[in-house]
């Protein structure tokens, strides 16, 4: 028998956890058995033992993600380990069964846009009109939408001898627009090819307030219409403009958040107020043994293998992984199979499990920071920024939040009820909106107190704490909508760039000088004359025309937003030229904007906003003839 050291040494090799070695007895010379080890079996051990030692890991911001093994020195007393996970797939119950008991909950959740953001294509999610007879025509093709004898939906997409025809399986969206989830059936290419396979984001959705179909957009990058791939000719392929749907429904759905550190963790670890470590090798092979090969443990994959796992998990497909379609109650509380088995034990406002290990302790409580982490989850990523970090396009607003003020005392609960939707409109009143800012700015409350602070009159537009702190800066879905990134009308970097400050998104007819002095004698703000001089063309002139003429696609469109919202009338040429803007989102809101300050419909002269720039020539005459030439009496009138 080998000695108590020996013995030693091989547990240690083979680790503590799993014994790899098979023990084979050998005849020896004088007839006793003598112990023998397998070496391919040592070799294994020792290829363990090392992974162990220097476990592969994911790093995103303050988002660790451990493969082979979470090193000691990361295990803290962070885990709670007198709370229950409630990250885990086992640990969700389902809408249905949240229904059961919080019906009121329940019934306004139905009403709610997240309720259908993302949803299987029925005849009562789909909204679109596939009648057959509504069509787009689009860069020289048709597209027409469908239902089929047996009650599916789909599209064709016609251009000269080429046909692609799509089956709808999934909607995204219900409020504003709807989109749509599919694969091709019919098309040019290779019955293998990806596009029959995948089910991904099709090129043309439903504006339902206007009732027609119009091409996506932000599926990639925004870029002007000579650069937007033509969805008749050769459909894009990845990484842009083709976008796999398993890619982005991570928020458009309800998964276990133990998926979506994975799935989502460049931007959880990117927002994240403190370290997090997740142990996603022995996560995956409790959970998702099926990436694995039989018989394989996770250290055995090689960095290749590894890679492909994680691909696999971030394109996870709703109706194979998904708790629920949409984002449902589990979405935000978390797992609540605990809560339901034992309604006493209420949900947790935080992520745990065995496999978690944090910086801190975390609260299960309803704190201030879970508040906003919850909503942080998804309102979260990159865009494109102005001068002074707002990102340019909606669903950010967690982390524009995050880089102003105010937000280490606000929670999103305090503007926003989670349990209610929001409808087309943003339903609070001025008043209610200022409230949410006096709850802790009581000093303002007073109407003399404001007038000396806003240098306006009390109950004007230049009263609110909005239109100073959070004004519309960000690509809404179709119209400009309000920042969420606080920040003063002060702000230099925005002055600096030329890009749109509060005070000027009300009075565009007036010049940077003006502003500049203004900030100046009502706050003592100084400002770098040699770079204002440098960023605009025109001091003196109106700064609205310096962003309507601005290099930047995003400055040009909340000038729009602005000329339209305020109804300046005078800006109706630069509003007009800006129906001409090589980027088509810009074109899209501009024409919305245009025929609600004008009560028209500019489909009335032949326009819509996705046509090539020929074929809006001719539309675009005729509503300068029609809105200025005939409109107003002269140039001079409407010029600021």
């Amino acid at each position: 028998m080998p000695s108590p050291k020996l013995l030693f040494l091989l547990l240690f090799l083979a680790g503590a956890a799993a014994t790899f070695l098979i023990v084979r007895r050998f005849p020896s010379s004088d007839g006793l058995d003598e112990v023998g080890i397998d070496p391919k079996l040592v070799e294994r051990a020792s290829q363990k033992a090392a992974r162990i030692e220097a476990p592969r890991k994911f790093e995103f911001g303050q988002l660790t993600l451990w493969w082979d093994a979470v090193p000691k020195e990361v295990r803290r007393e962070s885990v709670r380990p007198d709370l229950r996970s409630n990250i885990h797939p086992s640990d969700y119950a389902g809408i249905e069964t949240c229904g059961k008991c919080h019906p009121q909950q329940h019934s306004q959740w139905l009403g709610h846009a997240h309720r259908l953001m993302n949803a299987r294509a029925t005849n009562q999610t789909v909204v679109g009109d596939f009648g057959g007879t509504a069509t787009i025509t689009y860069k020289g093709g048709t597209g027409t939408f469908l239902t089929t004898d047996d009650g599916h939906y789909e599209m064709e997409l016609r251009k000269g001898d080429i046909v692609r025809r799509y089956r709808i399986t999934q909607t995204i969206g219900s409020r504003f627009f709807q989109y749509y989830v599919g694969q091709q059936t019919e098309g040019p290419e290779p019955t293998d090819h990806k596009f029959y396979h995948e089910e991904h984001v099709l090129p043309f959705g439903y504006w339902i307030d206007e009732r027609e179909w119009v091409p996506t957009v932000h599926i990639g990058d925004e870029v002007p219409d000579s650069l937007r791939p033509d969805p008749f000719e050769s459909p894009p392929e990845e990484p842009k403009y083709y976008q796999r749907y398993g890619g982005c429904n991570m928020c458009h759905t309800t998964f276990p958040f133990g998926d979506m550190f994975v799935r989502n963790g460049p931007h959880l670890g990117n927002h994240a107020e403190g370290e997090i470590n997740w142990n996603l090798g022995e996560y995956i092979s409790r959970f998702h043994p099926d990436l694995l090969s039989p018989h394989q443990e996770s250290w055995e994959l090689s960095n290749q293998e590894l890679r492909k796992v994680a691909e696999q998990v971030w394109q996870f497909e709703a109706a194979e992984h998904a708790v629920d379609f949409g984002i449902t109650c589990e979405a935000c509380h978390l797992g609540c199979a605990e809560h339901v088995a034992t309604p006493s034990i209420k949900p947790k406002f935080a992520p745990f499990s065995e496999y978690l290990f944090s910086g801190e302790i975390p609260s299960a409580k309803r704190t201030h920071r879970n508040l906003n982490a919850i909503c942080g989850r998804c309102h979260i990523g990159e865009r494109p920024t102005l001068a002074a970090g707002m990102s340019t396009w909606n669903s950010t607003e967690h982390a524009d939040a995050m880089k102003g003020s105010c937000y280490s005392q606000l929670t999103c609960v305090h503007c926003h009820n989670p349990h209610q939707g929001i409808g087309k409109k943003w339903q609070k009143s001025p008043d209610a909106d200022d409230q949410s800012c006096l709850a802790c700015h009581a000093e303002y409350t007073d109407s003399l107190a404001r007038e000396r602070h806003t240098h306006h009159s009390w109950g004007s537009a230049g009263s609110r704490c909005l239109n100073c702190h959070m004004p519309h800066l960000n690509e809404g879905l179709q119209d400009v909508v309000r920042t969420h990134m606080i920040s003063s009308p002060t702000n230099a970097r925005m002055i600096h760039a030329n890009q749109p400050n509060a005070c000027n998104l009300c009075h565009l007819e007036e010049s940077i000088n003006w502003t500049i002095g203004h900030l100046e004698n009502w706050y003592g703000k100084t400002f770098d004359t040699s770079r204002i001089e440098a960023a605009y063309r025109d001091r003196s002139g109106s700064t609205g025309k310096e962003w309507f003429h601005h290099p930047n696609e995003a400055v040009r469109l909340i000038a729009s937003g602005a000329a339209t919202r305020t109804g300046a009338i005078w800006a109706l040429p630069e509003l007009i030229r800006l129906l001409n803007d090589p980027y088509l989102i810009n074109r899209q809101l501009t024409q919305r904007g245009v025929e609600e300050m004008l009560d028209v419909n500019l489909r009335d002269f032949g326009y819509r906003f996705y046509l090539s720039e020929e074929e809006r020539r001719a539309p675009l005459e005729k509503i300068r003839h029609a809105l200025i030439e005939q409109a107003v009496p002269s140039q001079s009138e409407v010029s600021p």
